[in-house]
């Protein structure tokens, strides 16, 4: 079987030993710190017996919550990063940027992560409430094959954006312009107007989805293969369910990280990266 398509075991059904005391060996490590800490306070501190011992038990009890209830532990660690991680940053710090966004490159049309490649595929929606009775029922039918027939892990994500009708209303004007309608292209121009307007003052937003394909390993030609061949078997199940996927390539993967940082992003839109215009200005800024 293909080492990237195995099932991942779920965390509650994978074996760990028993140390001590029911313990795992993590748990263990998690709880001998406690017990560390409580003797040290115990026998190295000049506070009176009392305030030792209970700040021991304390300490004690601590390690013991800690390795015991690992949903409280996780909580912990992640309010520990929390405080630890850079609450802002920019395109030029560097240091503080990658503990944002931790990609290695972008090339060859995927991702590179510490420990993983991924692919992100735009998917572009349909509308299900235009379907028929039994249109809705292949629909789920097929989406349901969709998910039963993958044995690795997806992420789908949807973000809000800015509508985008540049390219409708660039192909119904070069219509128009082949009939040579000067009157239709006027009232085209005027229509276009009217939906520009009414998008700004109502705040009408677009709804973008993509999905996110991982292949762990190291970059290498074989994981992209792998990667490929995820990609193919997404791209042909959501077909089967009337669902349109276009693989973002490098620069729209630059333009897809860089609007989370830059606070918009505009469906269908081709326009340049923060990091773009920087450059673009520091090159400016050395003409002068």
């Amino acid at each position: 079987m293909d080492k990237g398509l195995m099932y991942e075991v779920p965390e509650e059904l994978k074996y760990e030993e028993k140390i001590f005391l029911n313990f795992t060996f993590k748990e263990s490590i998690i709880f001998s710190v406690g017990l560390a800490v409580a003797v040290l306070i115990f026998t190295r501190t000049a506070l009176n017996f009392n305030a030792r011992a209970g700040l021991s038990v304390a300490a004690l009890f601590s390690g013991f919550i800690m390795a015991r209830v690992k949903p409280l532990r996780e909580k912990i660690v992640k309010y520990i990063k929390y405080l630890t991680y850079p609450k802002r940053s920019n395109w030029r710090d560097k240091k503080s940027l990658n503990r944002f966004v931790k990609i290695k490159d972008i090339r060859k049309n995927a991702v590179i992560l510490k420990d993983k490649t991924i692919a992100v595929l735009a998917v572009i929606p349909s509308d299900f409430s235009m379907f028929s009775d039994n249109g809705k029922y292949s629909v789920i039918s097929a989406y349901r094959n969709f998910l039963n027939s993958i044995n690795f892990p997806i992420q789908i994500v949807m973000r809000t954006g800015k509508v985008n009708l540049r390219e409708y209303f660039a192909s119904a004007k070069e219509r128009i312009a082949r009939n040579r309608d000067k009157k239709a292209m006027e009232e085209m121009d005027k229509f276009e107007g009217f939906v520009e307007k009414y998008i700004s003052t109502r705040g009408v937003n677009d709804r973008v989805f993509y999905l996110i394909i991982p292949q762990e390993g190291s970059e290498s030609e074989e994981q992209l293969k792998k990667l490929e061949y995820k990609i193919s078997i997404c791209v042909e199940k959501l077909g089967l369910c009337g669902l349109r996927c276009k693989r973002l390539d490098d620069s729209a993967l630059i333009t897809l990280y860089s609007s989370y940082l830059g606070g918009y992003v505009e469906a269908g839109a081709d326009y340049l990266s923060i990091l773009t215009m920087l450059d673009m200005a520091d090159s400016f800024k050395a003409r002068l």
